[in-house]
């Protein structure tokens, strides 16, 4: 792959995840597609794509394009990360803690992969290691509006129902 070609691929990339940020997930596809078109084992732009799929809750569809970029990058957490959410939102809670925890493997300083795997454990009842979770999340983003929620909500539920904790 030449120069050209290998800006290009960032570029198209680049264009799709400003297209993901202003809400245009559909519109976004087309620039992964493109990225990907140029140079088939970008990881990155398979990434990408799987978060556009799901944020338009294709989820089986962000399944394939995370499993490419993991097939291409195994270490590649944020991938991980983006297939264990997509498993959680097919409520196949066990296969999206094995992913979480392996994106916990790669990178222990992303407060969004603890924070999806507190919301797993909860929907495990695991709550106890879900608090710690939202705990680490939070430590890591004191203003994780999420995991504050999370938090608290697992708070009343320990004071409502003493003995769990």
């Amino acid at each position: 792959m030449g120069v050209f070609d290998s800006f290009k691929k960032k570029s198209m990339n680049n264009k799709g995840i400003k297209l993901i940020n202003h809400g245009k997930f559909e519109e976004s596809l087309e620039y992964f597609d493109q990225s990907i078109k140029i140079d088939p084992k970008y990881d990155k732009a398979w990434y990408n794509k799987g978060n556009a799929l799901s944020k338009m809750q294709k989820f089986e569809d962000s399944l394939i394009c995370y499993d490419k970029a993991l097939e291409l990058n195994s270490d590649y957490d944020l991938a991980w990360m983006g297939k264990g959410f997509s498993l959680a939102y097919l409520e196949r809670y066990e296969k999206a803690l094995e992913c979480l925890n392996k994106a916990l493997q790669l990178n222990k300083e992303n407060e969004k992969i603890f924070y999806g795997k507190g919301y797993v454990l909860v929907k495990l009842g695991k709550l106890n290691e879900a608090e710690n979770c939202f705990d680490k999340a939070l430590e890591l983003n004191p203003d994780y509006e999420d995991a504050k929620q999370s938090k608290k909500a697992i708070s009343k539920i320990f004071k409502s129902i003493p003995y769990l904790k």
